[in-house]
């Protein structure tokens, strides 16, 4: 037989009836909801989540691009009387984004193969990648970004069966969605909208300009921004109410500076620890996946190509411009999430590749068995790898983290910030669920730009920022992103510290990080050292107080058997707590008494953890869990340096609070300590030194 009827044998379309089609796209999208609403957050993680919920829930504006379309649809989604909490409502919009685009892809790939199986197993499988996923079930604008990606690859595609304006002008006005709302995605759409402009039928002037109106229409939601600026709305990144501002922020100017920032060796350095990410943590699954479905991919682009070059070859570009901006972007914390429009491309290509498996065998059984065996392994494997690292059912330990924090401050306290993390959780926990409104959030990261200090209310606090700043050395005030995290966490010390003393005990001065354990390097290095007043006081990992006294930590004590012994010569000979039955979700105060034979050497933390009666304490090697558990950190001895041994009887004391975690489950609990270095929640010598009951009381909560 020859090859071109032996391939039209293969791959041959049968039409199928409008209800079937629509039934196949809708029971995928059925389904993928189904599974993102078991595994959907039900609060904030420590991601961009805090701050996105916080502007749906104010009408605020987003980091950059600000999303606009996304926070109008995160505000009505808010008022769905589903779900306890904000963060929960809005991430059902990234749920049922997702879903439709699974459902949208399927219903593409029905167009393309006419089958209803491949095409069914291929929206399954785009649904259950891990990027794709892993963005359905938290409040996160990736949902969208996948749904409008999917809108214009159906519109591409339907402009490719007759190439006429009318199409052009739909699959125009479907990228301008696209490049609104999210400007990677566009790379992916980039090539079929140029094709589409070059081979609409007839060419004629007006037909270009009508397609380029219909481009820049989405860009009306951008009058958001100036609007909801003007109204001084509580969440504000830029506050552009002037062009310039406008104009930076729409256009993301503050992270241009990340693009074509790697050479060959590094991209290929990011997609090798990228591999993982977007296939399996374990190596035998992702070369599972990779055997089974790279073939289908590769086979089925290369049957559309031959038969369809005009659509199948620029989704193709589109694909491959992505993924190369991808890996030559310079700041690499989270690069999946930008590959999500490649899962969809990537699942018509198997769609494609799998029918033409299927129809390589006479027998239809032989073809539907074929066929489901190789979907039912693929679309088995992610469920299976994916389920456990995307499930955020129960995870309340960030919340907890930052509710910990804010509730050990003092009254009309100044939280000095340095990075995202902790400035968008407190943003959710006072715009969202009004806790510690008296507290003023103070972020160093954009005091380099000139709109920040307008958005500080309090003219006191306002004026001692500006100065503070002007004081902090310029070296730090200069040092960006791609400086050590020690310099940042240096440059947020040495404002707070010049800003206590500015406030004069006005107000008190609270900071993330204190100059340990950097402060002996800069000394050292003749940069700068801070002497008190006001001291350095650890709290907690993630608090540190500037009082005007350093803590006293020597008390009486008589000699006995220790609790613990750990490295460096350290005891702890008790650990108390101020009640025995407590609920969860409530912040209660500990005391711990340290013995030490001599110096410490080295800066250290000490973690402290429950674990129900059923866990061995040797489950906190892992120092997080989403089941619920998670280890609050507390440097050692409130991070005071330069400690020699006990003074002969006496002991070290360290009091601090910490919350009991949202999710544990009631009964009684191990308390169990260990020791290790500071910021790296590493811990060794678990310990346990006693056990409370747990009681469970409702979740947080709160209204639309």
């Amino acid at each position: 037989m020859p090859r071109h009827a032996r391939e039209s044998q293969q791959t041959e379309v049968t039409p199928l009836a409008p209800g079937a089609a629509l039934a196949t796209a809708l029971a995928v999208f059925a389904l993928l909801f189904l599974v993102y609403l078991a595994t959907l957050l039900p609060t904030v993680v420590d991601q961009d989540s805090g701050e996105l919920v916080s502007a749906c829930h104010v009408l605020g504006i987003a980091h950059p691009t600000g999303y606009p379309l996304w926070v109008l649809m995160g505000r009505a989604f808010d008022f769905l009387p589903v779900g306890g909490t904000s963060a929960y409502r809005v991430g059902l919009l990234s749920a049922a984004c997702a879903a439709a685009a699974g459902a949208l892809v399927t219903a593409l790939a029905l167009r393309i193969v006419g089958w209803a199986l491949p095409a069914l197993l291929a929206g399954v499988a785009f649904g259950l990648w891990f990027p794709s996923w892993s963005q359905a079930v938290r409040a996160e604008v990736y949902g969208l970004t996948g749904l409008l990606f999917a809108l214009s690859l159906a519109a591409f595609w339907r402009w490719g069966q007759d190439r006429l304006a009318p199409r052009l002008y739909w699959l125009a006005l479907a990228c301008g969605f696209v490049a609104m709302h999210h400007r990677t995605a566009m790379l992916a759409a980039l090539p079929p909208l140029v094709v589409g402009l070059a081979l609409t039928r007839p060419r004629r002037t007006g037909i270009y300009a009508w397609a380029g109106l219909a481009f820049v229409m989405p860009f009306l939601f951008y009058a958001y921004l100036p609007i909801r600026a003007a109204a001084r709305t509580p969440v504000n990144w830029t506050n552009p109410v002037t062009w310039d501002r406008f104009w930076d922020h729409a256009l993301a100017s503050q992270y241009q500076g990340y693009a074509l920032s790697h050479n060959l060796g590094q991209m290929a350095h990011e997609a090798a620890r990228l591999a993982p990410e977007v296939l399996a943590p374990a190596v035998g699954w992702s070369v599972l996946l990779a055997v089974v479905g790279l073939p289908l991919i590769v086979w089925g682009g290369v049957w559309w190509v031959r038969r369809e070059p005009w659509v199948a070859g620029p989704l193709a570009a589109g694909a491959g411009l992505l993924a190369f901006w991808v890996l030559q972007w310079g700041e690499t914390a989270d690069l999946k999430v930008f590959l999500q429009p490649l899962g969809a491309v990537l699942a018509l290509y198997g769609a494609v590749g799998l029918a033409c498996l299927g129809r390589r065998f006479s027998s239809s059984v032989a073809q539907w068995g074929t066929v489901a065996l190789v979907g039912v392994v693929i679309c088995g494997t992610l469920l299976r790898v994916n389920w456990e690292r995307s499930d955020l059912s129960d995870l309340w330990q960030h919340r907890d983290r930052w509710v910990a924090m804010l509730s050990q401050l003092e009254p009309n306290a100044v939280f000095v910030s340095d990075n995202d993390v902790p400035s968008f959780a407190t943003m959710y926990l006072q715009s969202v669920e009004e806790m510690r409104q008296d507290v003023t959030l103070v972020r160093v990261v954009p005091l380099r730009t000139n709109w920040y200090l307008d958005l500080i209310e309090d003219a006191q606090v306002r004026e001692a920022v500006r100065q503070a700043w002007e004081e902090t050395p310029v070296a730090l005030r200069e040092a960006g992103p791609r400086d050590p995290p020690e310099m940042q966490w240096d440059r947020t010390a040495h404002f707070a510290y010049r800003l206590a003393q500015r406030l004069r005990g006005s107000r008190p001065v609270y900071v993330l990080h204190g100059p340990w354990p950097f402060v002996r390097t800069l000394a050292a290095q003749g940069q700068w050292e801070l002497p008190g007043p006001p001291y350095f006081v650890g709290l907690s990992e993630d608090l540190v107080a500037l009082r005007e006294r350093p803590p006293r930590l020597t008390r009486e004590q008589m000699d006995g058997p220790a609790l613990a012994g750990f490295p460096e010569g350290l005891e702890l000979v008790a650990f108390e707590w101020d009640r025995t039955e407590v609920e969860t979700g409530e912040v209660v105060e500990f005391r711990a008494e340290w013995r030490l034979s001599g110096p410490i050497s080295n800066p250290l933390q000490f973690g402290i953890g429950l674990a129900p009666e059923t866990v061995s304490p040797d489950f906190y090697k892992r120092t997080l869990s989403r089941k619920g558990h998670f280890v609050q950190a507390f440097p050692l001895l409130c991070g005071s340096r330069d400690l020699g041994p006990s003074p002969e009887g006496t002991v070290y004391e360290q009091r601090g609070s910490l919350i009991i975690p949202t999710n544990t489950p009631p009964g009684a609990c191990r308390v169990v300590v260990g020791l290790g270095p500071v910021y790296q929640g590493q811990y060794e010598g678990w310990a346990e030194v006693g056990t409370i009951r747990v009681e469970a009381r409702p979740k947080p909560r709160n209204g639309p």
